[in-house]
C-alpha cells in the first residue's frame, strides 16, 4: 500500500494545515482502475490537521494494477484540503486489494485539535473497472456512506441526483454529471488564496500530479439538433487525478446540501469542544527521520 499524507518540515516544525476551526468532513474518492505512476520515495510521515501519528510509508514506481485513491478534507465554504492519496497494489479483481482498502477507510484521523474525525463519506467509480467487485464492496457498507458512482454524458445538471438500484446486487449508484463537477474543480484550482472553495495543495504533489489534475480542458463544439455544447477533452493520456477531485467533490455533495451548509456549524462546535477539553499536543519523545527534497510544507 503507498501513502502520501502531510509531511513535517525540515526544520522539525510541523507544515502548516488547516485551521483547527475551519476543517470537518472528510472525504474520499477511489479508482479501482489501473494506477496513475508516481516515482518511488519514502518518508517519515507527520499528519498534521488529519493526525498526529507518526509512521513511515513508501510509494512504488511499479505498473502493475492497482486502486488508487485521494482523502480530501472539506470545512466552511467547501474550502478544502487534500490529505492523502494512497494506492493499493494488486488486482482489484482479487479480494486483498479491497481488504487494504477497507482498513484504510476505516481509520480515523486526529485533528489538529485532538478530535478524532472518522471518513464520512466515501465513492467508488464503478463505470469502467470492476463493476461487480465495487458493487459488492459498496452493498456491505453503505451504512458507512460507501457508495458506487459512475460518470454520466449528461452537461449543465447538478453534480449528483438520485441514486438507482438498478443492478445485481441492489446498491446505491449515483450517476454523475461529470461535466458541472469538472467546472467546479477548474474554477477552484484558479482560486488564488485560502478562503471559500480553496483547494489547498501539499508539497508531495509533484509535476506528474498536477499534470494529471489539470489533464483535460473545455471547448466548444456544435451538435446538430443541440447547438454549441461544452466538452472536455484530454491534453494528455493520464488524468485519474481529475478523476478522483470528481468522486471526492461527489462525495460531499451525496451527503446533501443541508449537511453542506451545515460545515461552519460544525467546525466551530468542534473547535469549542477542543477548547472545553483544554486538548493538548503531545510532545514526540524522538523526532522520526526527515528527508528534505520530497515535502518541505504546504503551499497554501
Amino acid at each position: 500500500m503507498d501513502v502520501y499524507v502531510w509531511e513535517s518540515n525540515p526544520d522539525g516544525d510541523p507544515a502548516p494545515g488547516p485551521d483547527p476551526g475551519n476543517l470537518i468532513c472528510m472525504i474520499a474518492g477511489v479508482d479501482p482502475g489501473p494506477p496513475a505512476l508516481w516515482p518511488a520515495r519514502a518518508a517519515s510521515i507527520v499528519l498534521r490537521a488529519a493526525g498526529k501519528s507518526r509512521f513511515n510509508c513508501l510509494t512504488s514506481s511499479e505498473q502493475g494494477r492497482a486502486a488508487s485513491i485521494v482523502l480530501r478534507a472539506y470545512g466552511a465554504g467547501e474550502e478544502s484540503w487534500l490529505i492523502a492519496f494512497s494506492q493499493f497494489h494488486g488486482d482489484p479483481g482479487r479480494e486483498q486489494v479491497w481488504l487494504d482498502l477497507d482498513r484504510f477507510l476505516r481509520q480515523e484521523f486526529t485533528h489538529e485539535s485532538g478530535q478524532k474525525v472518522p471518513i464520512t463519506c466515501v465513492t467508488v467509480d464503478s463505470g469502467s473497472h470492476h463493476s461487480e467487485q465495487v458493487y459488492r464492496f459498496c452493498k456491505a457498507r453503505v451504512a458507512r456512506r460507501v457508495f458506487a458512482v459512475r460518470g454520466g454524458a449528461e452537461r449543465g445538471k447538478p453534480v449528483v441526483g438520485r441514486p438507482s438500484e438498478h443492478n445485481r446486487y441492489r446498491t446505491k449508484l449515483f450517476t454523475l454529471c461529470v461535466d458541472t463537477a469538472k467546472e467546479i474543480v477548474f474554477s477552484r484550482l484558479r482560486i488564488g488564496g485560502p478562503g471559500p472553495g480553496y483547494c489547498h495543495l501539499p508539497e508531495w504533489i509533484d509535476v506528474e500530479y498536477v499534470a494529471q489534475l489539470t489533464a483535460e480542458k473545455a471547448v466548444r463544439r456544435w451538435v446538430k439538433n443541440r447547438g454549441t455544447v461544452r466538452e472536455w477533452i484530454k491534453t494528455r493520456e493520464r488524468n485519474e487525478a481529475l478523476d478522483l477531485e470528481v468522486y471526492s467533490l461527489a462525495a460531499l455533495y451525496i451527503l446533501g446540501p443541508t449537511f453542506v451548509r451545515s460545515l461552519p456549524e460544525r467546525a466551530a462546535a468542534l473547535a469549542r469542544k477542543s477548547e472545553a477539553t483544554g486538548t493538548a499536543e503531545p510532545t514526540p519523545t524522538s523526532p522520526p527521520p526527515r528527508r528534505r527534497g520530497w515535502v518541505d510544507g504546504w503551499r497554501g
